[in-house]
């Protein structure tokens, strides 16, 4: 029986999804706290500092990382990838991304500073943000912090047309669109409530003064609305308004 190389099955799974979506190359960033995205594309654990791969079908993956010890490690334990050292690793990224002049995706996008985001695909767009007296606020996209703060980038937002009774330092909840592809069914937030345990649901109303509850999976859409991804299939009609009102009764 051949065996199995995962880290080329990997390799090669993740440049099919590329060539699907004409994407010539992915950046993918990772930490000791979030690192499953760089472990994917260039087979490294980093326990410490700040890393990137560069997956294209072009050559290897290269391996961008800032600690001197994590580059030492990676040389050793890393198949097939090009390691590369710099204690300024933003700053050699963005110089390696902008020389390969190709379209460019990269993952995760929260956690990128905002130089590295210039090439990319995927800008965040059509963000609103919700007041806590429930008034909605269109925002404009302004970039991500140029350094990392606490193993993340700050997103920067500014309000199109703020309101009069707006206060400086007032929360807000923020939803941005990122531009990926998704397919569900679009309801009001207030549609989606939780279970005794819970538990995501929403209501269906299946025959006159009957009601069905059923566990949902969603994702938000904007400030007002949520993506139901899974859980309720085309036809069944949910309750909108008064699902509050209903999952108190037991």
């Amino acid at each position: 029986m051949a065996e199995i190389n995962i880290t080329e099955e990997r390799r090669q799974r993740l440049l099919g999804a590329m060539a699907e979506s004409s994407i010539d190359a992915m950046l993918l960033y990772g930490n000791a706290w979030q690192g499953d995205y760089l472990r994917y594309g260039a087979d490294f654990g980093i326990l410490e500092g700040h890393g990137f791969a560069l997956v294209s079908s072009a050559g290897p993956a290269e391996l961008f990382l800032d600690s001197v010890v994590e580059a030492e490690r990676a040389e050793v334990e890393t198949s097939g990838a090009k390691v590369h050292f710099d204690p300024d690793v933003v700053r050699i990224v963005a110089a390696r991304v902008d020389a390969a002049g190709v379209r460019l995706a990269a993952a995760p996008l929260h956690l990128l500073p905002s130089g590295l985001l210039a090439n990319c695909d995927e800008p965040l767009a059509d963000a609103t943000a919700l007041g806590t007296s429930g008034q909605t606020m269109p925002l404009t996209f302004r970039g991500f912090s140029r350094a990392l703060q606490h193993h993340a980038s700050l997103v920067h937002f500014a309000i199109s047309d703020p309101p009069s009774n707006l206060s400086i330092g007032q929360p807000v909840t923020v939803v941005a669109k990122s531009g990926a592809p998704t397919t569900g069914i679009v309801v009001p937030r207030e549609a989606v409530v939780r279970s005794a345990n819970g538990e995501a649901i929403v209501w269906l109303h299946v025959e006159p003064e009957r009601f069905e509850q059923t566990p949902v999976r969603t994702q938000s859409f904007d400030a007002t609305h949520l993506v139901i991804a899974a859980g309720v299939t085309e036809g069944e009609r949910i309750v909108i308004r008064g699902a509050e009102l209903i999952n108190q009764v037991r």
